[in-house]
């Protein structure tokens, strides 16, 4: 009986030793251990704002096409065609609108995204994404849209004053952007008071 009791004491002896050991050890490596740890926040929270970066994009371009007015002649106007929203190549934006748009309409119409291979598809376009990479393109794509009834948003710096409809920026996680209104008016098109209240800047002169 005795003997049991002063191994029983032991023994907690022992755990409580162990237990110093094993937080000693770790406290003295945690410094190494939690570094790359660190690393994989940064980059999850980077990755993080990315997605909602692309995610308030595409919230925004369907915002401009529920807020904007097409003329008769344009297909937007026309009963039983789609909601066309054109884009140079499949980055994050547009693939989460290939995702979105599936069970969306836009403008009371089925949303319909379209990767555009060949420059001579853009005018089948009622709304044309454009990208920093695609703004190599510049002069050729406001070539084809001007005057035509098609709404072109970019999310490159400066595409504004370069002749595009709405330039899009982020800004602290919060969506800004630029309207150049005399591109809207050329192509007929009429964009909601709502959308010129919130912008940043209004390009009209």
């Amino acid at each position: 009986m005795v003997y049991n009791m002063y191994l029983m004491k032991y023994a907690k002896i022992a755990i409580v030793f162990y237990s110093v050991f094993v937080m000693f050890f770790f406290t003295k490596h945690y410094a190494f251990a939690t570094a790359p740890a660190g690393i994989e926040e940064d980059q999850s929270e980077q990755k993080l704002t990315s997605i909602l970066d692309y995610q308030v994009k595409t919230r925004f371009i369907s915002i401009f096409s529920e807020y904007c007015k097409w003329p008769p002649q344009s297909s937007a106007a026309t009963p039983g065609k789609p909601f066309i929203i054109g884009a140079f190549e499949e980055n994050d934006v547009s693939s989460y609108l290939i995702e979105t748009v599936k069970t969306r309409t836009i403008a009371g119409k089925k949303a319909k995204i379209l990767i555009i291979a060949d420059e001579k598809e853009i005018e089948q376009c009622i709304l044309l994404y454009i990208t920093e990479t695609s703004g190599k393109r510049l002069q050729k794509i406001l070539e084809i849209t001007d005057n035509l009834p098609i709404l072109t948003v970019s999310d490159a710096r400066g595409d504004a004053e370069k002749g595009y409809m709405i330039e899009m920026f982020m800004v602290e996680k919060k969506m800004h952007y630029i309207v150049n209104l005399i591109a809207v008016r050329k192509s007929g098109l009429l964009l909601d008071s709502t959308i010129l209240k919130y912008a940043d800047k209004i390009i009209q002169e």
